[in-house]
């Protein structure tokens, strides 16, 4: 089968993954070596025992020895592979370092669009990396993007390990809170087999020295106390959240930074009403009816108010002088032209030609 697949141009599939658990410089098998360790560099992720590297790299760099590989090595940068693919490992590694680079975040881009442009502008960067496309150019926009935006670089990187240790912070503060629960939960436990055991001896002692009616009475006392016992043992030991101090928290939440408070005052209209520009409305309008208006229960009970009457009514007033005549009739003269009628050979010849 494997001469055929070989006459077809095909691989034949690996026996097991006995290749990955052989040294490719001094061809040692795992098989024969339990204990061996392979390791990886991220100068060109090539993997190898911990005996060669030991044997190759402790006086100093050196080539890698693998044929055809250029890069230098430092036993310093070994390190155990973290996936068995060793794509995703080479991937992982240089996003982890592109990530330390480009760590802006959204609230720094005036708009949404700019902040879409940027990853995908940065995700292009990492593409271009991992794959090996034109390498030193990618390689000098990374570096001089790091060069022109080193002070943003550090405070955002510093900004991210304050939020980090704030949230191991909590994180502590969350198991120390529990630790203290359990406790307490514990301690009330043996509280209450202590009291249970007490009360049972005290009720053996008074069922002894009394009659049989009120032994039975006392029996149902002390049971009926007991569970009344229990049930509030039983509501103290699962209180209404898992916070820290008593207050009920919900891990996982964004911390919020305190905004700016809007003053502006509340227009339900949006600025539509428009604005008067003709008269001023006064405090009050002497009138025999607005003195009614303002005193009778039946007109204010709805809510009606003289001064929006007056308002209504001086509104409706000086409506007219925004308009002017002149304007209007000149814009009347000014007819839109009429299209002349087709001569009556045309219309025929259109009304004949069903096509």
């Amino acid at each position: 089968m494997s001469r055929g697949l070989a006459r077809n141009g095909a691989s034949a599939p690996s026996q097991g993954g006995q290749d990955e658990d052989i040294c490719p410089v001094c061809r040692s098998s795992r098989y024969l070596n339990p204990t061996m360790r392979f390791l990886v560099n991220p100068e060109c992720y090539h993997k190898m025992c911990s005996s060669c590297i030991d044997r190759l790299f402790t006086s100093g760099p050196g080539p890698c020895p693998i044929p055809g590989c250029p890069a230098t090595l430092r036993k310093a940068r070994f390190r155990p592979q973290t996936f068995s693919d060793i794509t995703v490992e080479k991937e992982v590694d240089k996003r982890r370092m592109l990530a330390k680079i480009f760590n802006r975040k959204e609230e720094e881009f005036e708009t949404l669009r700019d902040w879409n442009d940027y990853l995908q502008e940065v995700e292009d960067l990492t593409f271009d990396l991992i794959h090996g496309i034109s390498p030193k150019e990618t390689m000098a926009k990374i570096k001089q993007y790091e060069l022109d935006n080193a002070e943003s670089i550090t405070a955002n990187n510093s900004r991210a390990k304050d939020d980090d240790l704030s949230y191991e912070s909590r994180q502590a503060a969350e198991r120390a809170a529990a630790k203290r629960r359990r406790e307490a939960a514990r301690q009330h436990d043996e509280a209450e087999r202590a009291e249970k055991t007490e009360l049972r001896y005290n009720l053996l002692d008074k069922l002894t020295t009394s009659e049989a009616s009120k032994a039975k009475m006392l029996s149902r006392e002390t049971q009926n106390s007991f569970l009344k016992k229990s049930s509030s043992a039983r509501s103290w030991n699962n209180p209404p959240g898992d916070g820290l101090d008593g207050k009920y928290t919900i891990r996982g939440l964004k911390a919020i930074s305190p905004k700016d408070e809007d003053l502006t005052p509340f227009d339900p209209f949006g600025g539509a009403l428009p604005k008067q520009q003709y008269f001023t409305l006064q405090a009050n309008y002497e009138y025999p009816w607005l003195d009614e208006a303002r005193k009778a229960p039946k007109i204010t009970a709805g809510g009606y108010k003289a001064r929006d009457y007056c308002a209504r009514s001086l509104f409706e007033a000086f409506a007219g002088l925004g308009v002017f005549l002149d304007e209007e009739l000149d814009k009347q003269d000014q007819k839109p032209q009429i299209a002349k009628p087709l001569p009556p050979d045309t219309r025929e010849s259109i009304a004949n030609d069903v096509f």
